[in-house]
C-alpha cells in the first residue's frame, strides 16, 4: 500500500466519540508499518475481524488516503 502523501491530520480523518475511529486506527497502523501489513496480524493487533479491516482499507483507498 502507498500513501497519498498526507499525515492523518491532513488526510481529514474524522474522530468518533472515543476520539479515534476505526479507519484512522487502520490508517495509522499501516503508516507505522510503512504500508506492509499482514491481515491476520493487523486483525489481532487492532482487535477487529479481517473482513472489517479489509472494509476499512477499502474506504481509505476510496477516500484517496492510501493507494
Amino acid at each position: 500500500m502507498t500513501f497519498a502523501g498526507r499525515s492523518p491530520e491532513a488526510a481529514g480523518l474524522g474522530h468518533d466519540v472515543e476520539g479515534v475511529n476505526l479507519d484512522e486506527r487502520v490508517y495509522n497502523y499501516i503508516l507505522d508499518r510503512e504500508g506492509a501489513i499482514s491481515w491476520s496480524q493487523a486483525s489481532a493487533d487492532l482487535k477487529v475481524p479481517v473482513e472489517v479491516l479489509k472494509d476499512s482499507v477499502q474506504r481509505l483507498k476510496q477516500a484517496g488516503k492510501i493507494e
